[in-house]
């Protein structure tokens, strides 16, 4: 009596694609955990915290490639953000309104699109990474508007 013939071994059958497909996305998605897991967190703009009953000024400070800088102080009030304090020192253009407002011209200057100039602004030295809209001042903050190429 002879053995009945066994199945071809595993590596001759043809890998299932959608199993491939499958494992190539989960490590994708692992790798991406460990990059987010391992990130070095980046530390909001600093402020000075205000003490009780405390009032002051933001200064707000214009830059332009072809101009000299000019600087405006306003009075700073709880919840000021730097679009309103923007808005309320010199002649601006918005897109939007609240913590999505988009600043689109600044005394008369406009965006120039993804290849050209556009206004961005940092708070205290660390450039923005929300909108002019959702970021809160503290007394004696200071905002730089310029308008440059996209970094």
């Amino acid at each position: 009596m002879t053995a009945p013939a066994s199945p071809p071994p595993a590596a001759a059958q043809p890998f299932n694609p959608r199993l491939r497909l499958a494992l190539a996305l989960g490590g994708v998605l692992i790798g991406l955990l460990i990059f987010q897991a391992t990130r070095t967190p980046t530390a909001p703009p600093a402020r000075s915290e205000p003490l009780p009953g405390q009032s002051g000024t933001v200064t707000l400070l214009f830059r332009l490639p072809d101009a000299e800088p000019t600087m405006a102080k306003i009075p700073w009030a709880e919840g000021l953000t730097v679009a309103e304090a923007t808005a309320g020192a010199v002649d601006t253009e918005w897109q939007g309104e609240g913590a999505m407002a988009m600043l689109t011209s600044l005394r008369g200057r406009p965006n120039e699109g993804a290849s050209g100039l556009n206004w961005q602004f940092e708070v205290n030295g660390e450039y923005a990474t929300r909108s002019a809209g959702a970021v809160e001042l503290r007394p004696g903050d200071s905002v730089l508007w310029k308008l440059a190429p996209y970094e």
